[in-house]
């Protein structure tokens, strides 16, 4: 079984021997980066992500789904949310800080097959985002014919074809 020096040591320099080439930055370097991408940048911005999207999908789904808008809202919030807190949970899994644990390689594992689920949230939000500009689009070309051409009912296939 390898282990956690084994994963860290052996690679880069198996790397440098096959490459000739040396890394440009040290390891302590690249965890310093980890670490203040994690703290200062992800950590924050997935958790005003994770409020603000329950807060939309409460206020979207209180509204109802009369309209169609009020129904690609609560799918983009439910997309964007789907595709934040796996993010948050990745950053938290495959922090530095947590590489002396014995459960280390189990951890970036699951933090690293997370981040297929925040790739498709994030396919899920730009499909409803290109859904919601078409419907507006159509609304400003042609404002009279648009709840003939954007009934509810292809909404609602879309919105469970992407959640």
């Amino acid at each position: 079984m390898t282990t956690i020096d084994s994963l860290d040591v052996d690679l880069p320099q198996k790397l440098m021997n096959i490459t000739g080439v040396e890394p440009l930055i040290s390891k302590a370097v690249v965890y310093m980066i980890r670490k203040v991408d994690f703290l200062f940048l992800t950590l924050p911005v997935s958790i005003l992500g994770i409020f603000t999207n329950i807060a939309n999908i409460v206020v979207f789904s209180k509204l109802g789904f009369s309209e169609n808008s009020n129904l690609h809202f609560v799918a983009l919030s439910i997309c964007d949310f789907m595709g934040v807190t796996p993010l948050m949970i990745t950053g938290a899994l495959c922090y530095p800080a947590f590489k002396n644990f014995s459960n280390w390689p189990l951890m970036l594992h699951i933090g690293h097959s997370l981040t297929r689920v925040t790739i498709v949230a994030k396919g899920g939000s730009a499909m409803m985002t290109t859904v919601i500009s078409a419907e507006r689009c159509l609304a400003v070309m042609f404002p009279l014919k648009v709840t003939i051409r954007c009934s509810v009912q292809p909404a609602e296939v879309v919105v469970l074809g992407k959640s």
